[in-house]
């Protein structure tokens, strides 16, 4: 391929740019070059933008430079569109000095290619043939040069790795502010032993991929990173996106127009070469799309193309063209990950402030109640950063993330635009209106967020009988872009879950009156997560407080016969052996950030156990009891509290929270046995083991049987403390968790509020020191040697997974009695 010259030069040095020209002659003779200079503008041409159009599409511009080259406003005029043209398309820059003059001291000329050598003005060779002779040795280098070394266009990077979200302190961020590599799994032949790929060069080193992944799970955007690694490990890579170039036929020539776009250099070395890249994104369904597919292997043997879970499963599972290919599905962040995205987002603030792992904490805590465990939302990185744009965006700095419900309505919002909904109120609205209605129809139907074609066609024929609804707004409504659409074996079903769930609670709370037993029976069965999900979008949507304090009633029912758990000297005495056996001081000597990635990694583990755990099925049983029920609930009003604690009255939000709080504590009761009832229940095991097995020894076997218990009875009162301390973990209600705590006057209400001002606050403070010593104070005596235990070790906790101020660790050690180790 020709490398294009562009000549800037003084029309007073006429007879130096044609003794160029004779000098480069041999290269435009062998194709090497194509030049151009303002001599070749027709008549009649614009010849300014016909010199910018050449300056542009120009691989190396040369000046030749002379008193009048550097007193020429149009000439200096050139240079300086070269040099901004350089910055963003990396154009090679050459002067000429064909005369004497102050070129040295001319702007940074200087800092380029100058030729003849050392700047020796071509008038002052003793045989003008040398000088250029040195000249077209000089250039033949540079295109050489240029030709081999592949730089990425600054404009094309620029384009790439803008992203669609912007902070309140930042208006653009980039890709590689914010990036965290994604949770890539590579199949393998056994199901239970996939491979984690954990960074980009474990990815090149697969050779052929297919990168399978759902909507907004990031597929895009790795692809992009992939890119920029490659450029970065001295790899030569191409980035197609199948949208872009879908209408045109696959050619080589195409390939070519998008190398040149993105790079300088030469495209028929590039295309020779045997270390090329070429990372194919948006890959569908379409015979131009198998075309690609085809010229692709033709020409790449390292090829990574990215496409929907859903299009890879219909259309290219058993493709055989693609045999060869290792399949690395995206999976959604684990919590590691998703801390790192909110450290590096937080960290884009212009602000000087320091970032303290409360503050993450906080918004962690926000972000997975709103994505609760991937049952709602999936942790994609897509969901993630939304949560905290809506929160940026629409509320003041100081205030953390508290509407839920308004950061699902900007994420539909989103989706109906960016599905060619007009921004219009009646477009969005009637777009509303008719997915409640399909949600409730779905939820009528016994069915959850799915419905067969015969099925819908029929909920859209009654509709369009009830209301006015335009074919074009149903076709970007339900649409593989909208938030309803078809999958490939016929049936209908809302694109993600939590808009399921949004409008279903919508149309409920909107016909709330109309649909009372079912919100009751929702309700009464609480206790399934689906249910769960329901009543809290209706929450959200009902201004009607009858819901809330239905709400509120089943929970109070719920274990009504036991009292809370007030984890005083009577109660816990049966905890004091297995705590004595406790070490006392947990403080380690890791880093904070090594702590709370082993802490995140166990949460990681713990959620995976779960999820493969069959819930469903046991949910739906009744005789689960009231103990679930008393869990689901808790999670159920945490909402409402999280929610719409700034729309009820304090009384009404007190009420909130010491409902949850006794539901803890009442559940704390459940297996908080005294020493009577743990002798009573240990000998009941016993005797039953003892049937089965006589020849066990009693006394050991007794032994084990109650150290087992005292385990599990702690391990389950401090689950429910935590439990009720994140669900009312808003720090506006702090002066009403205080009141509930000086009127309750117990132990475990002291432990709440304590752990509460721990989780509620940026960093540890002089006011949590005063209050750790206020309690440890009220209770000195040998009588609360387990508050005294819990309340060291959960302090200890807190320094090991965040970052305090060295004096004020140093005076708590010193008062807990445990070593000060600086970290």
């Amino acid at each position: 391929m020709k490398t294009k010259i562009f000549y800037s030069y003084s029309h007073q040095d006429e007879t130096f740019r044609q003794e160029l020209d004779k000098s480069l002659a041999i290269l435009k003779h062998n194709e090497i070059i194509d030049e151009w200079h303002d001599r070749k503008i027709i008549a009649g041409q614009k010849w300014k933008g016909k010199i910018l159009q050449e300056l542009k599409s120009s691989e190396i511009i040369i000046f030749l430079v002379s008193p009048d080259f550097l007193s020429s406003p149009a000439c200096k005029e050139e240079w300086d569109l070269a040099k901004e043209l350089t910055q963003q398309h990396n154009k090679q820059l050459i002067s000429i000095v064909v005369r004497p003059c102050s070129w040295k001291d001319f702007d940074d000329m200087a800092d380029y290619l100058v030729l003849p050598t050392d700047g020796k003005e071509v008038s002052k060779w003793g045989s003008r043939d040398a000088a250029w002779l040195n000249v077209y040795e000089g250039i033949k280098q540079a295109i050489s040069f240029y030709k081999e070394n592949y730089q990425p266009k600054e404009e094309y990077i620029e384009s790439i790795t803008e992203i669609e979200f912007c902070s309140q302190d930042s208006k653009q961020i980039r890709l590689n502010e914010i990036f965290v590599f994604p949770f890539l799994e590579k199949e393998t032949s056994n199901i239970d032993r996939n491979i984690i790929i954990g960074s980009s060069k474990k990815v090149f080193e697969l050779g052929k991929a297919l990168l399978v992944g759902d909507e907004q799970s990031g597929k895009s955007k790795l692809c992009v990173h992939l890119f920029l690694e490659a450029i970065e490990q001295g790899k030569k890579p191409i980035l197609v996106d199948l949208q872009e170039v879908l209408h045109k036929k696959p050619k080589i020539k195409l390939i070519n127009d998008i190398f040149d776009k993105q790079f300088s250099g030469d495209f028929d070395e590039w295309i020779k070469s045997d270390d090329k890249i070429i990372v194919l994104d948006n890959f569908i369904n379409h015979r131009n799309a198998n075309e690609y597919l085809d010229l692709i292997q033709e020409h790449f043997s390292k090829v990574f193309i990215s496409l929907d879970s859903d299009t890879y499963e219909s259309f290219y599972k058993d493709d055989k063209r693609l045999s060869e290919y290792e399949i690395i599905n995206i999976r959604p962040f684990s919590l590691v990950k998703q801390e790192q995205l909110i450290r590096n987002w937080l960290k884009l603030r212009e602000s000087e402030t320091e970032l303290y792992e409360g503050e993450i904490d906080l918004v962690e805590n926000n972000i997975n109640e709103i994505i609760i465990d991937n049952k709602i939302l999936p942790r994609y990185p897509f969901f993630i950063l939304s949560i905290l744009q809506t929160h940026e965006a629409f509320m003041p700095k100081d205030i953390k993330i508290t509407a839920y419900g308004h950061c699902y309505y900007a994420l539909i919002l989103a989706n109906l635009i960016k599905a060619g909904v007009d921004k219009k109120d009646d477009a969005i609205g009637n777009s509303m209106k008719f997915c409640s209605h399909l949600a409730s129809f779905m939820h009528s139907s016994g069915v959850n967020n799915s419905i067969d074609e015969e099925s819908y066609n029929k909920f859209v024929a009654e509709y369009e009988n009830r209301f006015i609804l335009t074919k074009s707004l149903l076709n970007r409504v339900v649409s593989s872009k909208g938030l309803v659409k078809k999958n490939d074996d016929g049936f209908y079903k809302f694109n993600l879950q939590y808009s399921y769930y949004f409008f279903l609670g919508k149309y409920l709370a909107e016909n709330y009156h109309g649909n009372k037993e079912l919100v009751n029976d929702l309700v009464e069965k609480s206790y399934v997560s689906n249910n769960t999900f329901i009543i809290a979008f209706t929450i959200h949507h009902s201004s009607d407080m009858e819901i809330v304090d239905n709400i509120l009633t089943h929970t109070m029912c719920a274990l009504d016969e036991l009292a809370p758990a007030k984890l005083d000297k009577h109660e816990t005495d049966v905890l004091i052996e297995l705590l004595k056996s406790i070490p006392g001081e947990i403080v380690s000597n890791k880093s904070v950030k090594e702590q709370r990635k082993e802490i995140r990694d166990a949460q990681d583990k713990a959620l995976e156990n779960n999820s493969n755990q069959k819930n469903s099925e046991l949910e739906n049983q009744e005789s689960l009891g009231q103990i679930f029920l008393a869990h689901k609930n808790m999670e159920i009003l945490s909402q409402i509290l999280k929610n719409k604690y700034g729309q009820l009255e304090k009384n009404k939000v007190k009420e909130l929270i010491e409902i949850i709080c006794d539901a803890g504590l009442r559940l704390v009761k459940v297996l908080l046995f005294d020493k009577e009832q743990l002798k009573e229940y240990t000998d009941f095991i016993y005797k039953g083991i003892k049937e089965s097995n006589k020849d066990i020894a009693e006394q050991d076997l007794v032994k084990g049987i109650k150290k087992e218990l005292v385990v599990k009875m702690f391990l389950w009162t401090m689950g429910n403390i935590e439990k009720a301390v994140s669900s009312i973990n808003k720090r506006e209600v702090k002066e009403l968790i205080f009141e509930i705590k000086e009127e309750k006057n117990t132990p475990a209400y002291d432990l709440i509020y304590y752990f509460y001002m721990l989780d509620s606050s940026l960093t540890f403070s002089e006011a949590k020191k005063k209050l750790l010593i206020e309690i440890l104070g009220k209770y000195n005596s040998k009588d609360y040697f387990f508050m005294n235990k819990v309340l060291s070790i959960r302090t200890q906790y807190y320094f090991n997974t965040h970052s305090v101020k060295a004096i004020l660790k140093q005076e708590i050690s010193s008062l807990l009695g445990v070593e000060y180790k600086p970290g």
